[in-house]
Protein backbone atom coordinates (compact mmCIF):
# COMPACT_ATOMS: atom_id res chain seq x y z
CA UNK A 1 0.00 0.00 0.00
CA UNK A 2 0.92 3.88 -0.80
CA UNK A 3 2.25 5.38 2.65
CA UNK A 4 -0.82 7.81 3.95
CA UNK A 5 1.11 11.01 2.41
CA UNK A 6 -1.19 12.86 0.45
CA UNK A 7 1.23 13.76 -2.87
CA UNK A 8 -2.34 13.97 -4.60
CA UNK A 9 -3.28 17.23 -3.29
CA UNK A 10 -0.36 19.11 -4.68
CA UNK A 11 0.13 19.87 -8.84
CA UNK A 12 3.42 19.46 -8.87
CA UNK A 13 3.80 20.29 -12.25
CA UNK A 14 2.93 24.11 -10.65
CA UNK A 15 6.12 24.15 -8.89
CA UNK A 16 9.85 25.26 -9.86
CA UNK A 17 11.22 22.02 -8.25
CA UNK A 18 15.04 21.57 -7.65
CA UNK A 19 16.72 24.54 -8.00
CA UNK A 20 19.48 23.15 -10.21
CA UNK A 21 16.79 20.72 -11.89
CA UNK A 22 14.46 21.20 -14.47
CA UNK A 23 12.38 18.23 -14.02
CA UNK A 24 9.24 17.54 -12.12
CA UNK A 25 10.47 17.39 -8.63
CA UNK A 26 8.56 15.90 -5.24
CA UNK A 27 9.87 15.90 -1.79
CA UNK A 28 10.50 12.52 0.56
CA UNK A 29 11.15 12.31 3.91
CA UNK A 30 12.56 8.64 4.89
CA UNK A 31 13.96 9.45 8.45
CA UNK A 32 14.08 12.50 10.96
CA UNK A 33 16.51 13.27 13.98
CA UNK A 34 20.12 13.56 14.08
CA UNK A 35 22.52 12.11 17.03
CA UNK A 36 24.51 14.94 16.91
CA UNK A 37 24.00 18.21 19.59
CA UNK A 38 25.06 21.18 17.36
CA UNK A 39 25.21 24.18 19.14
CA UNK A 40 22.86 26.14 16.76
CA UNK A 41 20.43 23.12 15.88
CA UNK A 42 17.03 22.31 16.62
CA UNK A 43 16.75 18.93 15.31
CA UNK A 44 18.85 17.33 18.23
CA UNK A 45 15.74 19.29 20.65
CA UNK A 46 12.94 18.30 19.02
CA UNK A 47 13.92 15.06 18.54
CA UNK A 48 15.69 14.47 21.25
CA UNK A 49 18.86 13.52 19.79
CA UNK A 50 17.12 9.84 18.27
CA UNK A 51 17.81 8.85 15.13
CA UNK A 52 13.81 7.06 13.68
CA UNK A 53 13.72 6.10 10.15
CA UNK A 54 11.35 4.36 8.07
CA UNK A 55 11.39 0.61 6.59
CA UNK A 56 13.22 0.79 2.49
CA UNK A 57 10.15 -0.68 1.78
CA UNK A 58 7.84 2.11 2.82
CA UNK A 59 10.42 4.52 1.53
CA UNK A 60 10.62 2.80 -2.19
CA UNK A 61 6.47 2.01 -1.95
CA UNK A 62 6.29 6.24 -1.72
CA UNK A 63 8.75 6.51 -4.38
CA UNK A 64 7.01 4.00 -6.92
CA UNK A 65 3.92 6.03 -6.16
CA UNK A 66 5.59 8.91 -7.30
CA UNK A 67 7.18 8.12 -10.15
CA UNK A 68 4.57 5.57 -11.62
CA UNK A 69 1.53 7.78 -10.78
CA UNK A 70 2.45 11.28 -10.55
CA UNK A 71 5.37 11.62 -13.19
CA UNK A 72 7.67 12.83 -10.38
CA UNK A 73 11.51 12.09 -12.34
CA UNK A 74 13.43 14.53 -9.26
CA UNK A 75 13.55 14.08 -5.63
CA UNK A 76 14.76 15.96 -2.74
CA UNK A 77 15.43 13.46 0.34
CA UNK A 78 14.22 16.18 2.86
CA UNK A 79 16.09 14.23 6.04
CA UNK A 80 18.14 15.78 8.18
CA UNK A 81 21.15 13.35 7.81
CA UNK A 82 20.26 10.75 4.85
CA UNK A 83 23.73 9.44 5.24
CA UNK A 84 24.10 8.47 8.88
CA UNK A 85 22.87 4.69 8.52
CA UNK A 86 25.12 3.82 5.83
CA UNK A 87 23.53 0.44 5.15
CA UNK A 88 19.84 1.68 4.81
CA UNK A 89 21.23 4.08 2.45
CA UNK A 90 22.75 1.66 0.63
CA UNK A 91 19.86 -0.16 0.72
CA UNK A 92 17.41 2.14 -1.00
CA UNK A 93 20.41 3.10 -3.45
CA UNK A 94 20.60 -0.37 -4.36
CA UNK A 95 16.71 -0.99 -4.35
CA UNK A 96 16.81 2.42 -7.09
CA UNK A 97 19.00 0.72 -8.89
CA UNK A 98 17.22 -2.30 -9.24
CA UNK A 99 14.16 -0.35 -10.64
CA UNK A 100 16.60 1.42 -13.51
CA UNK A 101 14.08 4.51 -12.55
CA UNK A 102 14.38 7.70 -14.90
CA UNK A 103 14.47 9.39 -11.38
CA UNK A 104 17.53 12.01 -10.04
CA UNK A 105 17.98 13.08 -6.72
CA UNK A 106 19.80 15.11 -4.28
CA UNK A 107 19.95 14.75 -0.42
CA UNK A 108 21.27 16.64 2.87
CA UNK A 109 23.97 14.65 5.22
CA UNK A 110 27.20 14.98 7.06
CA UNK A 111 30.61 14.75 5.86
CA UNK A 112 31.46 11.65 6.97
CA UNK A 113 30.96 9.39 3.31
CA UNK A 114 32.83 6.97 1.99
CA UNK A 115 33.57 5.93 -1.65
CA UNK A 116 31.27 2.43 -2.18
CA UNK A 117 28.27 4.66 -0.08
CA UNK A 118 29.04 7.41 -2.74
CA UNK A 119 29.24 5.08 -5.35
CA UNK A 120 25.88 2.68 -4.87
CA UNK A 121 23.69 6.53 -4.56
CA UNK A 122 25.37 7.88 -7.61
CA UNK A 123 24.38 5.07 -9.54
CA UNK A 124 21.09 5.14 -8.13
CA UNK A 125 20.40 8.99 -9.33
CA UNK A 126 21.94 11.01 -6.90
CA UNK A 127 23.22 14.16 -8.41
CA UNK A 128 23.99 16.21 -5.30
CA UNK A 129 24.70 16.38 -1.46
CA UNK A 130 24.02 19.27 0.42
CA UNK A 131 26.50 19.14 3.21
CA UNK A 132 26.18 21.29 6.73
CA UNK A 133 29.91 22.35 6.32
CA UNK A 134 28.94 25.38 8.33
CA UNK A 135 32.91 26.48 8.82
CA UNK A 136 36.58 25.94 7.77
CA UNK A 137 37.69 27.11 11.15
CA UNK A 138 38.75 24.73 13.66
CA UNK A 139 38.04 26.81 16.40
CA UNK A 140 34.41 27.78 15.18
CA UNK A 141 33.76 24.07 14.24
CA UNK A 142 34.67 23.52 18.36
CA UNK A 143 32.59 26.45 19.42
CA UNK A 144 29.52 24.96 17.75
CA UNK A 145 29.84 21.75 19.11
CA UNK A 146 30.39 20.25 15.04
CA UNK A 147 31.57 16.46 15.47
CA UNK A 148 33.74 17.16 12.02
CA UNK A 149 36.67 18.29 11.14
CA UNK A 150 37.70 20.62 8.00
CA UNK A 151 39.58 17.28 6.64
CA UNK A 152 36.58 15.23 6.90
CA UNK A 153 34.87 17.77 4.71
CA UNK A 154 38.37 17.73 2.58
CA UNK A 155 37.68 13.95 2.18
CA UNK A 156 33.98 14.36 1.60
CA UNK A 157 34.23 16.78 -1.24
CA UNK A 158 36.73 14.91 -3.21
CA UNK A 159 35.19 11.47 -2.63
CA UNK A 160 31.87 13.14 -4.38
CA UNK A 161 33.63 14.64 -7.02
CA UNK A 162 35.27 11.48 -8.06
CA UNK A 163 31.91 9.61 -7.73
CA UNK A 164 30.71 12.58 -10.13
CA UNK A 165 28.33 13.77 -7.28
CA UNK A 166 27.75 17.34 -6.79
CA UNK A 167 28.96 18.48 -3.69
CA UNK A 168 27.35 21.74 -1.84
CA UNK A 169 28.40 23.31 1.56
CA UNK A 170 25.95 24.96 4.16
CA UNK A 171 27.68 27.54 5.76
CA UNK A 172 26.53 30.00 9.00
CA UNK A 173 28.86 33.36 9.58
CA UNK A 174 28.58 34.88 13.03
CA UNK A 175 28.83 31.60 15.38
CA UNK A 176 30.20 32.36 18.54
CA UNK A 177 33.92 33.18 18.26
CA UNK A 178 33.62 34.34 14.69
CA UNK A 179 36.38 37.28 13.18
CA UNK A 180 37.76 37.99 9.70
CA UNK A 181 40.62 35.68 10.52
CA UNK A 182 37.77 32.74 11.10
CA UNK A 183 36.26 33.83 7.83
CA UNK A 184 39.34 34.10 5.68
CA UNK A 185 39.77 30.17 7.08
CA UNK A 186 36.29 29.25 5.61
CA UNK A 187 37.22 31.45 2.21
CA UNK A 188 40.37 29.09 2.36
CA UNK A 189 38.60 25.97 2.43
CA UNK A 190 36.45 26.65 0.35
CA UNK A 191 38.55 27.97 -2.95
CA UNK A 192 40.32 24.87 -2.18
CA UNK A 193 37.38 22.15 -2.07
CA UNK A 194 35.44 24.21 -4.56
CA UNK A 195 31.90 23.72 -3.72
CA UNK A 196 29.50 23.39 -6.55
CA UNK A 197 27.38 26.26 -4.40
CA UNK A 198 27.93 27.40 -1.05
CA UNK A 199 25.19 28.47 0.31
CA UNK A 200 25.48 31.22 2.78
CA UNK A 201 23.36 32.92 6.23
CA UNK A 202 24.48 36.09 7.92
CA UNK A 203 24.22 35.10 11.54
CA UNK A 204 23.12 32.43 13.35
CA UNK A 205 19.54 31.70 14.06
CA UNK A 206 18.47 31.71 17.64
CA UNK A 207 16.11 28.59 17.96
CA UNK A 208 14.05 27.83 21.55
CA UNK A 209 16.04 25.32 23.98
CA UNK A 210 19.68 25.01 21.71
CA UNK A 211 22.83 26.11 23.27
CA UNK A 212 22.91 29.20 21.01
CA UNK A 213 19.44 30.25 23.09
CA UNK A 214 21.36 29.70 26.57
CA UNK A 215 24.26 31.47 25.34
CA UNK A 216 21.80 34.26 23.95
CA UNK A 217 19.84 34.32 27.18
CA UNK A 218 22.82 34.01 29.63
CA UNK A 219 24.22 37.31 27.43
CA UNK A 220 21.00 39.39 27.83
CA UNK A 221 20.42 39.00 23.92
CA UNK A 222 16.41 37.53 24.57
CA UNK A 223 14.79 36.52 27.48
CA UNK A 224 12.06 33.26 27.71
CA UNK A 225 9.24 36.25 26.74
CA UNK A 226 10.96 37.00 23.26
CA UNK A 227 8.78 35.36 21.26
CA UNK A 228 5.64 36.49 23.06
CA UNK A 229 6.36 39.97 21.83
CA UNK A 230 7.94 38.81 17.99
CA UNK A 231 7.81 36.01 15.94
CA UNK A 232 10.52 37.25 13.39
CA UNK A 233 13.77 35.92 12.64
CA UNK A 234 16.33 35.76 15.91
CA UNK A 235 20.14 36.10 15.37
CA UNK A 236 22.90 35.52 17.68
CA UNK A 237 24.16 38.93 18.34
CA UNK A 238 26.54 38.57 21.06
CA UNK A 239 29.75 39.25 19.30
CA UNK A 240 28.69 41.34 15.96
CA UNK A 241 25.90 43.26 15.28
CA UNK A 242 23.50 42.28 12.01
CA UNK A 243 25.14 44.42 10.11
CA UNK A 244 28.42 43.28 11.39
CA UNK A 245 27.27 40.04 10.08
CA UNK A 246 26.26 40.93 6.96
CA UNK A 247 29.58 42.27 6.22
CA UNK A 248 31.48 39.13 7.44
CA UNK A 249 29.25 37.31 4.73
CA UNK A 250 30.09 40.11 2.51
CA UNK A 251 33.40 39.44 3.10
CA UNK A 252 33.73 36.02 2.13
CA UNK A 253 31.59 36.13 -0.73
CA UNK A 254 33.62 38.53 -2.52
CA UNK A 255 36.68 36.44 -1.76
CA UNK A 256 35.00 33.61 -3.36
CA UNK A 257 34.41 35.59 -6.17
CA UNK A 258 37.77 36.61 -6.68
CA UNK A 259 38.99 33.29 -6.18
CA UNK A 260 36.93 31.98 -9.19
CA UNK A 261 35.57 33.08 -12.61
CA UNK A 262 32.50 30.66 -13.22
CA UNK A 263 28.89 32.07 -13.47
CA UNK A 264 28.24 30.88 -10.39
CA UNK A 265 29.75 33.73 -8.17
CA UNK A 266 29.43 36.02 -10.69
CA UNK A 267 25.54 35.68 -9.85
CA UNK A 268 27.27 36.51 -5.99
CA UNK A 269 28.03 39.09 -7.17
CA UNK A 270 24.84 40.63 -8.98
CA UNK A 271 23.11 39.31 -5.34
CA UNK A 272 25.40 41.78 -4.01
CA UNK A 273 25.33 44.92 -6.37
CA UNK A 274 21.35 44.60 -7.54
CA UNK A 275 18.16 45.53 -6.55
CA UNK A 276 16.52 42.56 -4.79
CA UNK A 277 13.60 42.43 -7.29
CA UNK A 278 15.70 42.69 -10.07
CA UNK A 279 17.97 40.03 -8.69
CA UNK A 280 15.04 37.78 -8.29
CA UNK A 281 13.70 38.10 -11.75
CA UNK A 282 16.76 37.46 -13.47
CA UNK A 283 17.24 34.01 -11.49
CA UNK A 284 13.34 33.13 -12.58
CA UNK A 285 13.99 34.25 -16.06
CA UNK A 286 17.02 31.48 -15.60
CA UNK A 287 15.11 28.99 -14.05
CA UNK A 288 12.78 29.10 -17.06
CA UNK A 289 15.32 29.17 -20.08
CA UNK A 290 16.60 25.89 -18.02
CA UNK A 291 13.14 24.50 -18.13
CA UNK A 292 12.49 25.17 -22.05
CA UNK A 293 16.09 24.00 -23.02
CA UNK A 294 15.69 20.49 -21.36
Amino acid sequence: AVPNIRHEQFDYGQYNGLHDNGRKAAAVMTSRGCPFRCAFCSSAVYWGRKYRSRSVESVLTEIDHLYNDLGIRALLIFDDNLLIDRKRCIAISQALCDRNYDLVWAAEGSVKVDAEMLGCMKRAGCYRIDFGVESGSPTILKNINKPFTADDTRNAFRLCNEAGIKPNAYLIFGSPGETSETINETLSLMLEIQPDCSGSRPGVWILPDTDIYELSKRQGIITEETWLKSDGTLYYTGEHSEEELKALERQFRLGMIRGRSNIKYMLELLRELLPAPLYRGLRALKRSIFKVIL
